[in-house]
């Protein structure tokens, strides 16, 4: 651990060679073994290439093709007696150079047309030559007839395919080419590692993103053998939010045992790595080891400082550290738009508007983050005019301001007790086709209440009917149990009996989402049995309303027996049991109400002056123990 580092990297490439001649593929996976080289590129043999093909050789490397293949062609046709395989080989080299597949592909065909025995460098340099053309349908069919012939795909044709199938966005392939390589033995280079992170960065499926990131669990990935493969696993780990394989990640880093040098950006993103971990101290000591490095920090790794702190609710930290580097880094709109975003959940919009002050001064863009917290931070402190100015010029600069502004606004109206101004912007947002959630509906609903503003509550029902029936039934339901619980039932009444004069939305709202259950149980617990009874009746002779639910009736039911009011429970009772016969009853009816009232008009003796009801009941009764 105490060597120089490049005798240190020169150790970790040694190790890395010896891994991979441990792990090197078997000479011959067909039926027969062909040699992998020629006689002459074995060690202790003497190069026996022609002036010809090393002018080939030079045309190709120089990327002038047509010369190269012109001098293949006089060759040919001078009948030269080293027109052999590797003079075929290094004219498709020139070919696949300069990305002449064509000619490639009519060189591959006339070694078999020719006789011209084809080695393991011959199916590769076509292979990288499909894959450089992103047909990797062609390269794999290259592959089959390499593996038929007796050759397994060098590592580096592996490389190819999957930098093809990250180019044209085939993650899915990558993932086959990858247990491909599994399958003939071949171990991963570290190009063939970075390029499998990178799809798995931009990869949108969750699950084989995870299989992608499996690659870091493998014994033969060293993940800090690389910057490239460094930086591409924190970022992927990040960007799916992988939390243990991130803090393995993380926890990997050695400032002191690495063949390469960490740059701002691999800082940067272990502080962000840090933040996401919920490990700030970890973040600021990442931040020293970097400045004593003597790495200076830019604009994106103090962006990332900032984010920890502001993350870990530190906005005060993260503050001063941009008015310590403010001038000595170029701070972005990223940076801006964090500190932003810790005052608006602070409530501090006097910092917020000084920071955007800042922006302005220094003309650095405003972008869609930075004005929402900045209207989020003046509306949560009562700042609305600023708010919708700032709105106002976020939607000038072609920004669409997102449901959580306007809701932002709309809580900061409220708490002005500016209701006429809330509601426009609640018109506003509706128009924009933004459904606003259920809070911001029933803080609404609940201020109208406690002013008595009636008709503002039938315009914001009316909003809540166009958009959502489920935010409806929700609001109201809040509302009336808000009141009901406080002894305050006139309040509560009067909210239902708006929504049941609103639209049929909200009627059915109402209905199927248990306000009127809510409110009869309500009546029932304060004792208010005739204001429940009367309630029932007119939600049982309601036009185009369902009749009351059964957790409902049950409820008014027992109240009803319990208080001795059996005129009240006999008209109740009536509309559980159904008038098709007992045995037609909704099994979601509980039996216990009906046997109580049974019980007690036995125990009084009005069963016989119940009538066909008592009959009914005792039917149902015997139909329900039969169950």
């Amino acid at each position: 651990s105490g060597a120089p580092a490049p005798l240190r990297g020169f150790a970790l490439a040694c190790r890395r060679r010896l891994r991979a001649t441990a792990c090197a593929p078997p000479l011959c996976t067909g039926p027969q073994n062909v040699p992998q080289s020629e006689p002459w590129n074995r060690p202790g043999s003497r190069n026996p290439l022609s002036p010809e093909i090393r002018t080939i050789r030079s045309a190709g490397r120089a990327g002038n093709v047509r010369e190269a293949i012109d001098r293949f062609r006089q060759m040919r046709l001078g009948g030269s007696p080293t027109l052999d395989t590797v003079a075929y080989n290094t004219a498709l080299e020139a070919c696949k150079k300069c990305r002449d597949r064509e000619g490639a592909i009519r060189l591959f065909d006339e070694m078999g047309a020719r006789g011209v025995r084809k080695i393991a460098i011959t199916y590769n340099i076509l292979l990288k030559v499909h894959a450089c053309a992103d047909d990797v349908r062609a390269a794999k069919d290259m592959m089959k007839q390499m593996r038929m012939a007796g050759f397994a795909p060098a590592s580096a044709a592996f490389d190819s395919m999957l930098l093809s199938c990250l180019r044209t966005a085939r993650y899915a392939d990558m993932w086959q080419i990858w247990q491909e390589m599994d399958a003939v033995n071949v171990s991963p280079g570290t190009h063939a590692v970075t390029y499998l992170l990178r799809a798995a960065r931009r990869f949108d499926d969750e699950v084989e993103a995870c299989k992608m990131l499996s690659v870091l669990d493998r014994p033969d990935v060293d993940v800090c053998e690389d910057l490239v493969i460094y930086n591409t696993a924190l970022d992927a780990c990040m960007h799916h939010r992988d939390s243990d394989r991130l803090a393995w990640v993380v926890l990997k880093f050695r400032s002191d045992g690495l063949a390469w040098r960490p740059t701002s950006r691999t800082y940067g993103l272990l502080i962000k790595a840090c933040a996401i971990l919920g490990r700030v101290r970890d973040a600021e000591k990442f931040w020293e080891l970097m400045r004593e490095a003597g790495v200076w920090p830019d604009g994106t790794a103090l962006g990332c400082m900032i984010h920890a702190y502001v993350h870990g609710r530190l906005v005060e930290e993260g503050y001063a550290l941009f008015q310590e580097w403010k001038e000595r880094v170029k701070c972005d709109t990223v940076v801006f738009s964090t500190l932003l975003r810790g005052f608006a959940e602070m409530s501090d919009a006097d910092r917020a508007l000084a920071l955007y002050a800042d922006m302005i001064s220094q003309r650095v863009p405003m972008n869609h983050s930075a004005y929402s917290s900045l209207i989020t931070a003046c509306a949560q402190s009562g700042m609305t005019t600023h708010a919708h100015v700032l709105l106002k010029d976020m939607v000038e600069h072609g920004l669409r301001p997102a449901m959580p502004v306007y809701t932002a606004i709309i809580g900061g109206l409220r708490m002005r007790e500016d209701l006429p101004a809330a509601i426009d912007t609640l018109v506003q947002m509706a128009a924009r086709g933004f459904v606003c959630n259920c809070s911001v509906y029933s803080s609404l609903l609940d201020f109208c209440i406690q002013h008595d503003q009636w008709k503002s509550a039938d315009t914001v029902l009316r909003e809540m009917a166009q958009q959502s029936d489920a935010h409806t039934s929700a609001a109201i339901t809040s509302n009336v149990e808000r009141w009901s619980k406080r002894g305050e039932l006139d309040r509560a009444i009067a909210l239902f009996y708006t929504a049941l004069g609103g639209s049929p939305a909200v009627r059915k709202a109402c209905m199927d989402g248990g306000v009127a259950s809510c409110l009869l149980g309500a009546c029932v617990q304060s004792g208010a049995l005739q204001r429940a009874l009367e309630i029932f009746d007119d939600l049982v002779a309601w036009p185009g309303l369902n009749p009351p639910d059964a957790r409902s009736c049950e409820a008014l039911l027992c109240g009803l027996v319990d208080h001795g009011d059996l005129r009240g429970a006999l008209r109740v009772a009536e509309s559980i049991v159904a008038p098709e016969g007992p045995e037609s009853l909704d099994a979601a009816h509980q039996p216990h109400a009906l046997c109580r009232l049974l019980s007690t008009l036995q125990h009084k003796g009005l069963v016989e002056g119940a009538g066909p009801l008592g009959e009914s009941l005792a039917l149902a009764k015997a139909a329900m123990e039969a169950r």
